[in-house]
Parts: C-alpha cells; structure tokens; sequence
C-alpha cells in the first residue's frame, strides 16, 4: 500500500501496476508523480477515474493521455472485470 507521502518519496518506481482503491481526493503534486508513472508505461487501476479530484477541485484525470501506461477503471462490481 503506498500513500501520498510514499509516492512523493519515489516509491511508484519499484511497482508497475497498482490499484487506487478508495478516496477521490489528491494533491496536485502527488497526482503530478502518479500521472509521469503512468506515462512511463505503467497501469494504475482505479474505481472511478473521473470521481477523483485534486484538492483545488480538478478532475484529476479529464483529457489526461496516459503515455506508453494506461488507467483502467475496475467499477465498483466485480462483474465489471469480466472480460
């Protein structure tokens, strides 16, 4: 489990796909490090891709390209993996 702090720390670098599984609030700097891992050709899985905000009220991810990585939206059903 990594948080903001971790991120912040350089720790998203050991990792090449990780889930956000609960919160919809970010702080910019630290969604700044999430978005250039992500870019690099990592996966970050998340409920609600569009839910999650900075907290000056940015959508975190609206009109982001994700580079060589994706972001993959699991829904909040486990049916919702089903291929």
């Amino acid at each position: 489990m990594i948080d903001e702090r971790l991120v912040t720390d350089g720790f998203l670098d050991a990792y090449r796909v990780q889930i956000w599984p609960t919160g919809n609030m970010v702080e910019a700097a630290t969604l700044r490090k999430v978005k250039a891992w992500i870019e690099k050709g990592c996966t970050l899985m998340v409920l609600d891709a569009n839910g999650i905000r900075t907290v000056e009220g940015a959508a975190a991810f609206r009109g982001f390209s994700p580079g060589k990585g994706q972001v993959i939206e699991i829904g909040k059903d486990a049916k919702d993996l089903e291929p």
